[in-house]
């Protein structure tokens, strides 16, 4: 029984020494030689499903039997399986994705690498393992992941061939869209996150599953601006930007992204624009206060316009905010009570609004033209 430390955090500690500023992630351990019973027997917990993987009584780390697979259907959940003492640490390295993720260390501290994955950490290279690659479509989006993770890297040209098959043979269709947003939303979190959707343009997986979906040369580089605690959301909703409402609610329903993230592509590509009109008056500023449902969820407009500010640097943010704070400032309960008909209460407090926009419109900080210039 012999154990060895796999993959990702493998390959960072390797990045550190080669000068990266890179977090280990958590170990993956790869056991060679033991079956599910000695494994049980040492005192670790049976949690895989589809293949042996334990975890340690101590640690509880994942420990898993080294493995073989097999393709034996369509997509990504047509493989079979075989784990046993026989099957040795290269043959459950060249099940890997990428030479970069397919080392080892042993219990010595020495590196296994049957692949090149040094090579390619020096190359700066996301090269494929073997031509199985091509058999599981979650390796298109996983390459796409690492692109923006790591953009001094670039893909091997046969690599970016297998990925373009992938998606030519049909494979890519079979991928969930609930796995596709998964890799989505971590991808968003990268440095480069352009890198992601510029991968899956380039093997045609965008252009085949989600033709509406326009992402322009530009708004890609805008998304690598982005600096924000909520960085995943406004990149999300930035890149809706150039989408009509409807072609918008299309890839939702698709991508099936929680409503945070839906509401926010939505209102981006309904009203986006709309903040950036030459000519503002009272009225249209609180149409639009209205269609984002600012009033009432003033935390999901000021989102929206951090989003919209990324998109565009002549909006005035601070215009829009101190709008917000005096509409929502006022006493609405005063207004309607000082009415001798309830009929009257909504355009008493339209009136109101407007009053106190028209007001901020006039001020010396926030006039028409200095807004204006701005465009």
């Amino acid at each position: 029984m012999q154990i060895y430390v796999v993959g990702g955090w493998v390959r960072d500690q390797k990045l550190q020494e080669l000068g990266f500023n890179v977090q280990a992630q958590d170990k993956d351990w790869v056991v060679v030689g033991s079956t599910p019973e000695e494994m049980l027997s040492r005192g670790y917990l049976s949690v895989g499903k589809d293949f042996p993987v334990f975890l340690h009584p101590v640690t509880h780390e994942e420990y898993a039997l080294a493995r073989t697979e097999r393709k034996n259907g369509h997509g990504y959940h047509g493989f079979f399986f075989k784990a046993s003492p026989e099957v040795t640490l290269e043959e459950d390295l060249k099940r890997r994705d990428l030479t970069i993720n397919a080392m080892a260390l042993d219990s010595r501290g020495n590196l296994i690498d049957p692949y090149g994955g040094m090579r390619d950490l020096r190359l700066r290279t996301l090269r494929h393992v073997s031509g199985a690659f091509a058999e599981d479509p979650v390796r298109l989006l996983r390459v796409a992941r690492f692109s923006a993770r790591f953009p001094d890297f670039v893909i091997a040209d046969e690599t970016k061939r297998l990925l373009a098959e992938i998606v030519h043979q049909g494979e890519a269709d079979t991928l969930t869209y609930e796995r596709v947003f998964k890799e989505l939303d971590r991808a968003l979190t990268e440095p480069k996150p352009s890198l992601f959707f510029k991968t899956l343009l380039e093997s045609g997986y965008l252009q085949r599953v989600f033709p509406s979906w326009h992402l322009s040369t530009e708004i890609l580089e805008k998304l690598d601006e982005v600096d924000s605690e909520q960085v995943s959301l406004i990149r999300f909703g930035m890149s809706f930007a150039n989408c009509s409402e409807q072609e918008t609610k299309q890839i939702l329903l698709c991508l099936r992204a929680p409503a945070k993230y839906a509401d926010l592509a939505v209102l981006i590509s309904g009203y986006g624009r709309m903040f950036s009109k030459q000519t503002m008056n009272a009225e249209k500023v609180l149409e639009l206060l209205t269609k984002t449902d600012a009033i009432r969820r003033p935390e999901r407009f000021l989102l929206l316009l951090k989003i919209v500010s990324y998109l565009d640097n002549s909006v005035l943010s601070q215009f829009w905010e101190k709008i917000l704070k005096a509409v929502r400032g006022i006493d609405t309960k005063a207004i309607a009570k000082a009415q001798t008909s309830a009929k009257d209460i909504p355009q008493a407090i339209f009136r109101s609004r407007c009053n106190v926009i028209q007001e901020i419109l006039q001020s010396d900080k926030f006039t028409n033209s200095e807004y204006d210039k701005g465009n």
